[in-house]
């Protein structure tokens, strides 16, 4: 029989009769943006237990071994003690660092949830009041780890509307002051910044007049071409004319930032006996890669007003950083949700950027569903198969009208 609990989650920690902390440890195989929204909905959920939060240091494999130093975030929580983050500190239990505390592991996958028979949001309140219930000489800390999965959407629709729990943001603009990052933009202009995620999601055409598509990594033959396929360069470039026409004659400056095609080339070639692929077949894609990205990227190159950050590497991974802290307006497609997620804890929450999705489906895209937990942004989901002049115009009257009121 489980414990009696109050319904209260703020007197969780006066029942236990200890002091709860908490931390939370995410994935290390993930890209920053899985990562900072894992924090923000646990520190919602840990705080909301009324838990106090001891900080593990965040790292990433997968972005860049730099990139929470460049942001301020482990600097943010500069305590007198911390838990050491590592790749080890996630396989090893036992670390020293841990002594003090009663450990109480909370891992949230699909074998968890469903052991726990957790269905809904309160079942999960209570699961962690029933399992921080205990006899212990040392500070209880609670451990929160793996993949949130629906738990994930309980924390959102329950508390998502939450403002970021912490200002993150002047911490990234005092790393700044630390760690000078200079920005791509013009000064005193219109800031838009243009994130087009290809990479190892491309769809890239052959010369036998097929597509790879190399997330699922199958050939499409044109006729087939589902509507819902990703946003390409065009699709960007076919907004920004738009936009353009209605800002103008305000002073604007463009940032397009993009990963390129370079590894979805490299994972056709790594995967060529899945796709069946011959050698004559190999020989044609790579005398096509020679020139590709340098032609899909040639109209934002070539235009005075934008700056093209084009290619996977850690200063380019600033580049787009920086300029999302500062940009008015931020324009992606379907491929991520990086930009979104990286908003919701860094956003100016005076005047956050408008944020545009474009896209192939039919179906238009809520805040949770492009990454946004909050709705406090401005979000416009465009349906690139359709008229979409009067929502651009609004787009471009609401732009100059931020503009105007923050430069």
């Amino acid at each position: 029989m489980e414990p009696s609990v109050s319904s209260n989650p703020q007197v969780l920690a006066k029942q236990s009769n200890q002091k709860i902390f908490f931390t939370i440890m995410p994935s290390l195989n993930v890209g920053i943006a899985h990562q900072l929204s894992y924090f923000n909905v646990i520190y919602k959920l840990g705080t909301h237990l009324g838990f106090e939060y001891l900080h593990s240091p965040f790292c990433s494999s997968r972005s860049s071994k730099n990139i929470y130093n460049f942001l301020g975030f482990n600097r943010h929580f500069n305590v007198s003690e911390y838990i050491f983050c590592s790749s080890l500190a996630y396989k090893v239990r036992t670390l020293s660092t841990f002594c003090k505390y009663k450990i109480i592991d909370l891992r949230f996958n699909a074998f968890a949830i469903s052991e726990a028979s957790l269905n809904s949001f309160e079942d999960l309140l209570k699961h962690i009041r029933t399992v921080t219930i205990c006899e212990s000489q040392r500070p209880l800390l609670v451990r929160f780890s793996g993949k949130t999965g629906n738990v994930y959407k309980w924390i959102h629709s329950n508390l998502g509307r939450l403002n970021p729990p912490v200002d993150l943001r002047s911490s990234y603009f005092y790393s700044r002051t630390l760690y000078p990052w200079q920005s791509r933009f013009q000064p005193n202009s219109i800031k838009i910044l243009v994130h087009i995620r290809q990479g190892d999601t491309a769809l890239i055409p052959t010369p036998w007049n097929t597509f790879i598509d190399t997330k699922h990594m199958r050939e499409i033959k044109s006729t087939n071409l589902s509507e819902d396929r990703f946003t390409d360069t065009e699709d960007y470039l076919g907004f920004l004319k738009l936009l353009i026409d209605y800002i103008s004659p305000q002073k604007y400056s463009i940032v397009v930032c993009s990963d390129g095609y370079k590894r979805g080339f490299r994972k056709i070639y790594n995967k060529k006996r899945t796709l069946g692929l011959s050698a004559d077949q190999i020989r044609q894609l790579k005398r096509l890669e020679d020139s590709f990205e340098t032609e899909k990227f040639r109209a934002f190159t070539s235009d005075s007003t934008c700056v093209a950050v084009i290619g996977e590497s850690e200063p380019n991974l600033f580049d787009l950083i920086h300029s999302a802290m500062l940009a008015d307006l931020i324009v992606f497609g379907d491929q991520q949700k990086m930009m979104p997620r990286l908003m919701e804890n860094y956003a100016d929450q005076l005047s956050p950027p408008i944020i545009v999705h474009l896209r192939h489906t039919e179906q238009a895209k809520g805040h949770g569903d492009v990454g946004l937990s909050s709705a406090n942004f401005k979000l416009t989901s465009i349906n690139l198969s359709k008229n979409n002049n009067d929502l651009i115009k609004q787009i471009g009257k609401d732009l100059i009208e931020k503009w105007n009121q923050y430069r």
